[in-house]
């Protein structure tokens, strides 16, 4: 029998990251707010975090150095897995609760008027780039907070879903099946749940994981250009040591 190497290290990394998103807090040295301000001296050098960076691997007790204000890397990033991954799970899982049921009603009144007025909505939303959207919707709101991110991610990425289930069902539409069902007495809502839904089961595992990666990377993008969940933010000023 041979092995699926690749689901392997899929699986290996998922789980790692899971185990760090649950335990991250507990076993990261430093809390990720601390300043380290002290003089530090180790291997014939002296340094001090806070108006020096220490490099990754350099000290024992920062393997992965400091960031540009005296703060453990390692230890933020492991605070960090959680929130991350709860925020692109709950989006992932909006996105779908939305497109999912557009997506059937659209493909399955494709020449009726909601059909129509759902397609129309869907294509104008998945034309707008969705870092400029939520840009400017994230932008409307005074706070930053989890459930805003959520609200505003999941808002802008339902028309993926809706766009790839509405070509599906309009497809199973014109199935040999469907009308054999039809035939036998069956109603438009049995059909869909007897015999459509159940079709899109081997595809939801794939289509969850590009999203999932695709929220995380638009929010990586968000970050980038200043928008931190929680109301963060980054202040540059004339002297970076200051």
């Amino acid at each position: 029998m041979k092995r699926n190497y690749s689901l392997i290290i899929g699986l290996t990394l998922t789980l790692l990251f899971l185990l760090v998103a649950v335990a991250g807090a507990t076993i990261a040295p430093y809390d990720p707010t601390q300043r380290f301000t002290d003089i530090i001296k180790a291997n014939g050098n002296t340094d001090i975090p806070s108006v020096r960076p220490i490099a990754p691997f350099v000290l024992d007790m920062f393997p992965l150095g400091t960031d540009h204000v005296g703060r453990d890397l390692l230890s933020r990033l492991l605070w960090a897995v959680r929130p991350t991954m709860i925020t692109c799970v709950a989006v992932v899982l909006a996105r779908l609760l939305i497109g999912l049921p557009l997506g059937v009603l659209s493909g399955w009144l494709s020449d009726q008027f909601w059909g129509g007025a759902i397609k129309i909505i869907t294509s104008v939303l998945i034309s707008i780039p969705s870092l400029i959207l939520a840009l400017a919707l994230i932008a409307l709101s005074e706070e930053r907070s989890l459930w805003v991110f959520i609200l505003v991610l999941g808002f802008i990425g339902w028309p993926d879903f809706a766009m790839f289930y509405q070509n599906q069902t309009a497809t199973l539409r014109q199935q040999g099946f469907v009308e054999s069902s039809f035939a036998l007495g069956s109603s438009h809502l049995a059909v869909l749940w007897r015999h459509v839904l159940p079709q899109f089961w081997s595809t939801l595992p794939t289509l969850l994981a590009f999203e999932l990666s695709a929220v995380l990377l638009l929010m990586a993008e968000l970050g980038f250009l200043g928008i931190f969940l929680g109301n963060g933010l980054i202040v540059y000023g004339a002297d970076p040591n200051s």
